[in-house]
């Protein structure tokens, strides 16, 4: 029709002067539903349809100038904020191996490897952040398989540490991205989209438990079982979000205390029961810590704190510099994670949330269960402190990954999970 012609031609027109294409779906939706609503008020003045198509163009502008404007304001946006809380991290985690201790416990030099795997960790997260991260939603079971596999592969070829595959820990970061490409494909399915998500984050979480690493377990099972429920407060698939959270929680809740039951011992050493000599030798080494300065407790000299040891960081800062270290560090972190998690909660685009949430999970937890341990508690292993703590693969793996969140920032915010086509839009009225 004529008057649907001269709205699509308007519409081309102004996108057509913004540079940035991807935002092009948006704007043409936005203008589409403003022209419409324009002429439907002229239609309810009993002005004829093509009379009333011809007002409402003429009333929104001139389309070279709307479209120069919105080029404007419309562009990719680098969250320099994440950026520059990363760079801090780092920065500290340096500093650290350059004035604190520059060799581990054997004697080995660490700020080299640290330095190599920023190099890396800049390239990596360069790459993925230009990463059109639609595209795993293009091809949600590729992304799936293609996850899972390397962390097969991982699981199969990496040397055992203590009976665990050395590299599965890193890989296992990956997994809740695929379970956000798997959640994204059970979209209308009902109650059985509910059972199907819920099955995927047991057999998700199966790989990292089969590995013997409990926290990672944990880690990928809350990250999925969180994901599964904005989805349902999301009304993704369809069914009413009250039966929703009740069928895929308590069965989660099940699962979670199977799990728990078989690592009983870990639990009677959190509550105290028994003995357990490293928790309590934290606590002691804490009692004794400072505001400011080295404390005075005479266990600093016990091990595994007579060395430098990377996996009791926090630990061995606060005694040494005073709790001001573990609370100027924990602060960087923090920021970090309530930024992110603003920015996350901001996105148009289904998918971009589930992705960005499933990144920002892997960092939460990865924080508090490294906390938790430096603090005493350590009711699972610690991880790894991103970006503070040593570790060469799990640097660049955190980097990757952080690259991937500025991705879905960079463009998440102007983008639907149904593109409009105008073609087919306008064909409709």
């Amino acid at each position: 029709m004529p008057s649907h012609e001269n709205v699509s031609e308007y519409i081309n027109k102004v996108c057509n002067q913004i540079r940035w294409k991807r935002v092009h779906p948006v704007i043409a939706r936005e203008l589409e539903n403003h022209i419409d609503d324009q002429i439907q008020s002229y239609l309810s003045s009993g002005i004829e349809p093509d009379e009333a198509t011809e007002k409402a163009l003429i009333q929104m502008g001139d389309p070279m100038e709307i479209g120069s404007a919105l080029d404007r304001t419309h562009r990719p946006k680098l969250e320099w904020s994440i950026l520059i809380l990363m760079a801090a991290a780092l920065l500290i985690g340096l500093a650290i191996r350059m004035f604190v201790s520059s060799v581990n416990e054997f004697g080995q030099p660490l700020l080299p490897g640290s330095l190599l795997a920023v190099a890396i960790g800049v390239v990596c997260i360069t790459a993925v952040y230009f990463f059109d991260f639609s595209l795993i939603g293009k091809y949600p079971k590729l992304t799936q398989v293609l996850i899972i596999f390397s962390n097969l592969v991982v699981f199969i070829l990496s040397p055992r540490v203590k009976g665990a595959p050395e590299y599965l820990h890193y890989a296992v970061l990956l997994l809740p991205i695929a379970y956000a490409a798997f959640v994204y494909i059970q979209r209308k399915k009902g109650y059985w989209g509910i059972v199907l998500s819920l099955i995927a984050a047991f057999v998700l979480s199966s790989i990292p438990f089969a590995g013997s690493l409990m926290s990672e377990t944990l880690l990928v099972f809350l990250s999925c079982l969180i994901m599964l429920n904005i989805a349902i407060a999301k009304d993704w698939f369809c069914s009413k979000p009250a039966l929703g959270f009740i069928l895929a929680n308590l069965s989660a809740l099940a699962g979670v205390l199977a799990l728990l039951f078989t690592y009983i011992e870990y639990i009677t050493r959190w509550f105290g029961i028994g003995e357990y000599y490293l928790p309590n030798l934290i606590k002691a080494l804490l009692r004794g810590s400072k505001l400011f300065g080295q404390g005075d407790s005479a266990l600093y000299n016990v091990s595994p704190f007579s060395d430098f040891n990377e996996r009791y960081l926090l630990t061995y800062l606060t005694h040494k510099f005073g709790w001001i270290a573990f609370f100027a560090i924990v602060t960087v972190l923090t920021a970090f994670i309530v930024r992110g998690f603003y920015l996350n909660f901001k996105q148009t685009s289904i998918l971009g949330l589930f992705i960005s949430t499933a990144v920002l999970l892997t960092f939460t937890f990865q924080t508090i269960a490294y906390i938790l341990c430096n603090l005493g508690f350590p009711f699972f292993s610690e991880l790894t402190l991103p970006f503070i703590a040593y570790g060469k693969t799990a640097t660049v793996v955190n980097m990757a990954l952080i690259g991937l969140m500025l991705s879905v920032f960079r463009t998440g915010a102007f983008r639907f999970d149904n593109p409009y086509n105008s073609a087919n839009s306008l064909r409709e009225k």
